[in-house]
């Protein structure tokens, strides 16, 4: 699937109004392709995502490395209560207390990731959490910016813990994807 129809899918999932565009076949494709619950069922899922690790880089809240990335919060559905890190079933720990993070979240950030080692994608719906700058949108990021194209000075992976798998150009890229687009919002 390429970079532009996954963000044109996650154009009808977001709801948005409007004729996205019109098929060979002259039908105009809105946010009706799916259904209203499809919708929110979509949403939710990608809102509940455990791994913000790439254009987000919450999960690793206050490390020196990697750099932040999109301000999202991790969902609470990961975060151990006594602790604040992320804990991810058949994954792992990621040992960072997201909680200050989490407060000081500005977007809402319904993506999913994946990783090879030849590749790595993210695709999500960024939207303004209540009193925030205002931002909404749509970003997809693939790339050869894989596990085998590490920064040469990140610190060595604390054993027991999820390691950081990639550049953290990825998370400074989110970062100023999403400052472009406050700024934008703001015209």
């Amino acid at each position: 699937m390429s970079s532009l129809d996954t963000a044109k899918l996650l154009l009808v999932i977001s709801g948005s109004p409007g004729t996205f565009w019109t098929a060979p076949n002259g039908t105009k494709v809105t946010r009706d392709l799916l259904s209203q619950s499809s919708r929110d069922f979509f949403m939710s899922e990608l809102g509940d995502q455990g791994l913000n690790i790439m254009l987000s880089t919450t999960n690793r809240c206050g490390a020196k490395y990697p750099a932040p990335g999109i301000p999202t919060a991790a969902p609470n559905r990961w975060v151990d209560p006594l602790t604040g890190t992320v804990k991810l079933p058949e994954i792992g720990e990621f040992g960072r207390d997201v909680r200050p993070c989490n407060d000081k979240a500005e977007v809402k950030f319904s993506h999913k990731n994946g990783s090879t080692p030849i590749n790595s994608t993210e695709a999500g719906i960024v939207n303004s959490l209540p009193g925030k700058d205002k931002r909404n949108y749509i970003v997809v990021f693939t790339s050869n910016l894989s596990s085998r194209y590490v920064d040469a000075y990140r610190p060595d992976d604390t054993p027991g813990l999820f390691p950081v798998i990639n550049t953290e150009k990825i998370g400074k890229l989110g970062k100023d994807i999403d400052s472009l687009m406050r700024v934008r919002a703001a015209w």
